[in-house]
């Protein structure tokens, strides 16, 4: 579950978490402090994860740093779902996507 609200909704996100699940907390649309009941986490043995997210500039400079770069193709296959052990043979015997 992804939780963006977070502290005035991360109370909610617990609860409806199922037993053994993970949250990852993104977001703090809803303000930086908050008394949060532990109980939920322990009795469901939910996994809650922060997820640091930089500003919307960086990301935006970061992807036209990419495009400006002369990248080669990194792809060198594709595989069918039904296929799946054959990606992991391929990369055990070195022809791994990315090498050429």
């Amino acid at each position: 579950m992804v939780e963006v609200g977070g502290p005035g909704t991360l109370e909610k996100s617990l609860r409806a978490g199922r037993i053994g699940g993970t949250i990852s907390l993104i977001g703090v649309l809803a303000g930086l402090e908050a008394v949060v009941n532990p109980l939920p986490v322990l009795f469901k043995a939910v996994r809650l994860q922060g997820i640091s997210v930089g500003p919307r500039d960086g990301f935006e400079e970061m992807n036209r740093a990419i495009r400006s770069m002369d990248f080669a193709q990194l792809l060198t296959g594709s595989f069918r779902l039904t296929r799946l052990g054959r990606p992991c043979t391929t990369w055990k015997v070195g022809n791994i996507l990315g090498r050429s």
